[in-house]
This record gives structure tokens, sequence and C-alpha cells, in this order.
């Protein structure tokens, strides 16, 4: 039984005055044996680490502290948090008054985790899967608090002191990219119409979609016009000229809202003039790319017939050109090729040269489609999708993976586009760049959220050049580090690691990829075969051979569902580059099975385990023991199978 704080010494054949705290006794007569544990009036230590940073959706904010620290013989059990829209210093400074006043949202949980570790908990917005639930505006401030109890201070409601506030805004998201947009001829205008955006791409703060016109393609771009609905006429046109729209959405931003207001990447091109016999809109961008160059053989690029628009109305092709350039640095087109409308194929001996080529459908009335992704002449048949904003950011698909992007082989029944978004509501504080690669189908343009490509093949290459002299995380000394990279060819990669790393987006949390390559156009490039946000960050790369902050992730798994849940990732850092392995043991030390990098790892630097032994059979429920190895550094820990 439990001693309440309030009761005196206890008698049962003996006194227990003086006991100490945390400990339990045992005192026994012929009749009864009693045990009891005082109540030490100890709290937790105070927790001084929160941090409140950005969760990945619209919304949410993701909390983490490490565990405190309990009196021995006491079990840290719960946190109180706190989250309100004002600072200890807006009540004078009293942590008292600023917990008992009145705010946003209380919450009250349990802890999983052993004092010392870190503890990560999400409050967001209904149905974002977060700990906690809460409507916080994206991009507004708030200020989060946490107090801990240990197994008796929670039943006598005795708390750990309130530590500063950590403050913190919700993600923010940017709106997702219009589609559908097409355009018909009127008597004296050009009328635009496009798809509206769901509800989850518009976010939670969306206001209005923003119409700009240009009258050249790709650039000089000026907007002429807003609306919340889905059509605009444009009759400002003149005659004989063409006129080239794209549209964005953007969210609300100050003074009327608390956060920023966030524009989405434009949508397609559509182009038209009056007096054309534009029915319908810009042709959709070929797809379907494939190539091949064997050594001494000419290249040959083959497409997907287009035939429709890119609102899915028939439309006859007039003509394809085919752009050749000689790097995709520059955007400089060396040579266009036409091919009939008729034709899905371009071949050219290269005599050994490797070029860059896109696919343009043109419409019998001039009316051209985007270009189609780069594909290169080498030997290896590379597939390219690049930043809209920065050439030297770009996804590279080698040929062994462009099958599993075909309708014929994907199992879809539809192409599938690799698309790359900047994502600059993610760059504050230590973060320089932040791009999403996601999966779509070509034709129905949903999202697969979940896909992956087979092997660790996929190269997501992210350029550096632009945070040299434009980021302020960076000092002095870390852009002329940078600088000097660029100068520097046999210490490139070790000046580069000493400012900048890669980190990407496991749905939890973002993990550290070790070991990236420096690429000749300033971009740091991790050979991976999963998708998501990836980012650069300014930080360092540690001196040892540690797991990554998060892992392993998750602590527990059910690999008897092949659905969700069922691997736990071992992500590390190894700045020496050793041999890393591991071994999974149950509770009596037996082993159960060696893991190491293989093709289930999405990054090189992550070990996974399917919660299955040597012999391919489902572990049974219960506590595991791990011992990841690095040379002679290890780290061990626990991770539960659950049945």
């Amino acid at each position: 039984m439990w001693l309440n704080r309030l009761l005196g010494p206890v008698f049962l054949g003996m006194s227990l005055a003086g006991l100490l705290p945390g400990k339990s006794w045992a005192s026994s007569t012929q009749d009864a044996t009693l045990q009891v544990r005082p109540f030490a009036h100890v709290p937790p230590a105070t927790i001084n680490d929160l941090v409140a940073t950005p969760a990945g959706i619209e919304g949410q904010v993701q909390l983490q502290w490490t565990a405190p620290t309990v009196l021995p013989g006491s079990d840290l059990t719960a946190y109180q948090l706190k989250i309100t829209t004002y600072s200890f210093a807006d009540v004078g400074g009293s942590t008292t008054s600023w917990w008992n006043g009145a705010g946003t949202a209380f919450f009250q949980g349990l802890y999983g985790e052993s004092p010392g570790t870190t503890v990560t908990r999400t409050v967001g917005p209904p149905g974002s899967g977060s700990s906690h639930i809460a409507s916080l505006y994206p991009g507004a401030t708030y200020y989060f608090a946490v107090k801990s109890a240990d197994d008796l201070g929670v039943t006598f409601d005795f708390w750990s002191p309130i530590a500063p506030p950590s403050k913190g805004s919700p993600f923010d998201a940017v709106p997702g990219t219009p589609t559908g947009l097409g355009l018909t001829v009127d008597v004296n205008s050009l009328d635009l119409f496009w798809t509206d955006l769901s509800s989850s791409a518009k976010g939670i703060d969306f206001n209005q979609y923003q119409i700009y016109r240009s009258t050249t393609s790709g650039r000089d771009f000026i907007l002429i016009g807003s609306t919340t609905g889905t059509t605009y006429i444009d009759a400002t046109v003149l005659s004989g000229t063409r006129y080239y729209y794209h549209i964005t959405a953007i969210d609300l931003g100050a003074p009327d809202y608390p956060g920023t207001a966030l524009e989405s990447t434009p949508s397609l091109e559509v182009n038209g003039h009056l007096g054309s016999s534009v029915t319908n809109g810009q042709p959709a961008q070929p797809d379907g790319l494939y190539a091949t160059a064997p050594p001494g053989k000419p290249f040959i690029l083959t497409w997907r017939a287009v035939t429709m628009d890119i609102s899915q109305n028939a439309l006859t092709v007039d003509h394809y050109r085919i752009d050749q350039y000689s790097a995709l640095s520059n955007g400089i087109v060396i040579a266009s090729h036409n091919v009939p409308g008729t034709s899905t194929s371009y071949t050219e001996t290269t005599n050994g040269l490797t070029n860059f080529y896109r696919v343009v459908a043109v419409a019998q009335d001039g009316t051209e489609s985007s270009p189609s992704d780069f594909m290169d002449s080498s030997v290896n048949a590379n597939r390219y999708t690049i930043a809209s904003d920065d050439n030297s950011t770009m996804v590279l698909i080698p040929s062994a993976l462009q099958s599993e992007l075909l309708k014929e082989t994907n199992g879809y029944g539809d192409d599938i586009d690799i698309v790359l978004e900047h994502e600059t509501s993610q760059e504050v504080d230590i973060t320089l760049r932040s791009y999403k690669v996601s999966a779509y189908l070509s034709t129905s343009r949903r999202e697969l959220t979940n896909f992956s490509f087979s092997q660790p093949l996929l190269s997501v290459q992210l350029g550096y050049a632009a945070s040299i002299q434009t980021n302020s995380v960076l000092n002095a000394s870390q852009r002329y580090t940078l600088s000097q990279a660029a100068h520097s060819v046999s210490a490139q990669d070790q000046l580069v690691a000493q400012v900048i790393s890669v980190y990407w987006f496991n749905g939890a949390s973002y993990i550290q990829i070790g070991s990236p390559i420096l690429t000749s156009n300033q971009s740091l490039a991790v050979t991976v075969r999963n998708i998501g946000t990836y980012q650069l960050r300014a930080v360092r790369i540690g001196d040892s051979f540690a797991l990554s902050k998060g892992s392993p992730y998750p602590r527990t798994i059910t690999p008897h569902d092949p659905t969700q849940n069922n691997r736990v990732f071992f992500f590390f850092e190894n700045p020496t580059d050793e041999d890393v392995s591991g071994t999974i043991y149950d509770l009596r030390g037996a082993k159960v099975r060696d893991i190491q990098v293989n093709n289930l790892s999405p990054t090189p630097n992550c070990i996974v385990w399917d919660g299955r032994d040597s012999q391919g059979n489902i572990a049974h429920g219960g506590i595991y023991l791990y011992k990841i190895r690095a040379g002679k550094a290890a780290t061990t820990g626990t991770v539960v199978v659950a049945e």
C-alpha cells in the first residue's frame, strides 16, 4: 500500500518514522506483512531543454525535451503541457500566474521514455495524428512549458517546477500547386479555367488564386489579378500578341493573419492569342520518357504520345520539338529538332558525347506544352527532374529505376512523375534549403504518398551556392569555408562537411544522412530510395559514431501488420566512415538476428530491423535489445515488438 504524505508515523510492530524517502520497507507481524514507500516530497528534475519547432503538418508543432531524472526508487510517470499565446513577461514574469492563467490549451500525458532519453510529442489540428489535438494558427507564435511527476507525485498532485517556456510557431504549409489550367479564346478576351484545390492542398489559411501573365514563355511574368474562384477573364489582351499564363495559390498573411503569406509554386503554363482556334488548353506534358545509348550506337529517346490537353480534353499534336542542351546548369538550347506529331521517338548519333534533351508537344495552333524532364545521352541514360528556381537542385533517376515510373511495369496503370517543390516556409533557423520530392500519377495527378523505389539508387542533389551569401544563419567564417570549397578540389568534401549536411524527414523527425557527395555544380548529393522532404542544414557533423537524434524509430513495431510500423530504423552518424553493423538480442541475451545496411535502408546511414529472426520468422512479442557497432564504438538500447 502507498503511504499518504499526510499520515504520521506508521506502527506495525515497529516504528517507520525516519525511513529513507523513495525506498520500500517491509514490516511483519505474525498476522500481516506491510510494504510501504514514504513520499519523498522530491519531484522530478526541472525540464530546461524544451524545444518547439514546426512539424510536418500545417498547424502542427513538434516538442522535444529530455525526460527528467527522478529520485531513486521512483518511476517517471506523467507530464503536463501548457500552451499559451503570451509569455512569462506578459504576466509580470510570474511562472505561477502564467501557468494558472487563461491559455490556449492544457494537456496531461504519460511518459513512455526513461529518464535521460529524448521525449518527442506533437501538437496539431484534428486528423493530424498529433499526440495532443489543438487548433493552432499556422505561423503564429505560441509559448510552451512542461512539468513532470513521478508515480507518487501524480497521486498527490506534486509536480516539478516550471521551466521558462519555449517559443515556437506551428508549421505553415505552402498551398498546393494549382492544376488543370486551361484557356479558351473569346472574341475580345482569353478566358482561363482550372481545377479547384482540395481542402488539404489549400491548407488551413488559404486566401486566393493569383493570375500571372507574360509575353515570353518561362519568364517575365507579372501579376494581373486574383480570385477565390476557378475562372478568370483577361480582357486586356491585344490582337496579334501571344500571351502565356500561370497561376499560384496564396494563403493568408500579416497584417490580417498572424502568419506569413505563403505562395505556391506556379502551375503549368498555358498560352493563346486572340483570333486563334484554341478551344481547349495546353498540351499535356510529354511523359513515359525512356532512352538508350549503348556504346558505339545511336542515342534513342522515346516518349508517350500526347493526345490530351492538361484538362483531359482531346487534342491533336502538330509536332514534337526536342530541345538539346550541352549542360543542365546554363539552360541554353544548342539545337532544336522537330519530329511529326505522329512520332514518339527521336534518334541521334552522339559520337560518345553526353548531351541533355527535353521534349515539347506543340498543338496545331502553336500552343506548347511544358517541357518534359531531361534525359541524357550517356550510357546510363539518366533522367533528371530540375528545381524550377535552382538548376543545381535536382533529382537524378538512373535507368535502373526508370521502369518503376512507367505504367507498363509499375503496377499503377499510369506513368509516375517525380516532382521537386521548394518549401521556402521550412527555411528557418539552421535550415538553408528545403525541397520536397513527390510522386504523382501523370494523368489523375494523384499524389503517391507512400511511394519509394526498390533500390537506394535515387540521387537527390541540393544546391548550396545560393546560401553562401544570402543566409543569415551562416556566419562570415562559414560562408568563407563554402567559398573555399568551390576552389579546392582536393578538400571540397571536408570543407563543406564542416558547415552543412543533408537531412531527410522520416515521418517523425529530420534525420541526418551520412556521407553526402559534393557535386561539380556546388550541391550535396545523397543516394537514397525514399522520396520526401530533404534539407540542407548549417550544422557540424560529430566527430564520433552515434545514433542520430530520434533513433531508433519507432521504438514499438508491429511486424504482423504489413502496412505500418512494421520496421524499426536505426539512423546513425558515422564521420569516421567505419563499417556499421548491428545485432538484435532477446532479454535472455540470445542472438535473434544480425542486421546491416541493405536494400531495406532508406538512406546509406540507416540499419533496418523488420521484426524477424535469422530464419525469417516474426519475433514473438516482447522487449528486445539492440547493439549497433562501428569499429570500437557501440550503442545499445531496447525496442518492443507488439503482437
